[in-house]
């Protein structure tokens, strides 16, 4: 208690020598709100930590190793803006949300674009079927149209022809290697964001030595 009540008198002083002192309550404030900001972002990047860990499967070190039980919101406050994770996360959080965007992206299109070549032949034959019942008239499965053109089109007309599902069937091995290069593109991904969360998210092996080092001369 003596320590805090010293830490904050000291700050009180050299805030009231500062120019511009006459603007306290502004100043404490901002203060006030800069330590929130630092708290919030610094618990998000915590829970991006924990989430990265569990859905990518890799270790990501410590964000600090110093215990913030005993200490004042003074010295917590100041430990974070030390913290070069602290800082690092706050980068994690800002260029996790254009990445997310492409990574989504670059999902989806590559998964629907897989899918949909390797069910082509199924498409074709329930396409017919469902002609056969009058339904719709005939028409053009396009899987490549270029300014109205068809350039690779099957037509539907409730005959199922033996060159169209010949077509079809290397479209849907196509596909088949198209499943392995995504598959192989994803993971590449994760491998990369998972790399970048371990640096951005964690402490350096020379800080964790540093930390731990110092926290068993702090117990002898």
């Amino acid at each position: 208690m003596s320590e805090q009540l010293y830490e904050q008198s000291y700050y009180q002083k050299r805030v009231e020598k500062a120019p511009g002192a006459g603007v306290m309550p502004v100043s404490r404030r901002g203060q006030t709100y800069l330590f929130l900001t630092v708290m919030t972002w610094w618990q998000m990047a915590a829970f991006e930590r924990q989430l990265t860990m569990h859905w990518l499967n890799v270790y990501i070190a410590p964000m600090s190793y110093r215990s913030e039980k005993s200490m004042t919101w003074y010295q917590t406050f100041k430990m974070r803006l030390t913290n070069p994770v602290t800082w690092k996360s706050l980068v994690y959080l800002i260029v996790k949300f254009p990445f997310g965007i492409c990574s989504f992206t670059l999902a989806v299109t590559l998964v629907t674009t897989t899918v949909a070549c390797i069910l082509a032949p199924v498409a074709y034959l329930v396409d017919t079927f469902i002609y056969n019942l009058h339904t719709y008239p005939a028409h053009w499965i396009d899987f490549l149209n270029v300014n109205g053109q068809h350039q690779f089109s099957i037509l539907v007309d409730g005959q199922i022809r033996a060159s169209s599902l010949g077509e079809l069937v290397v479209v849907s091995l196509v596909g088949v290697g198209l499943f392995f290069i995504s598959r192989g593109v994803l993971n590449a991904l994760a491998l990369m964001w998972g790399e970048f969360a371990r640096f951005m998210l964690g402490m350096s092996d020379e800080q964790a030595g540093y930390n731990v080092s110092s926290s068993a001369e702090g117990k002898d």
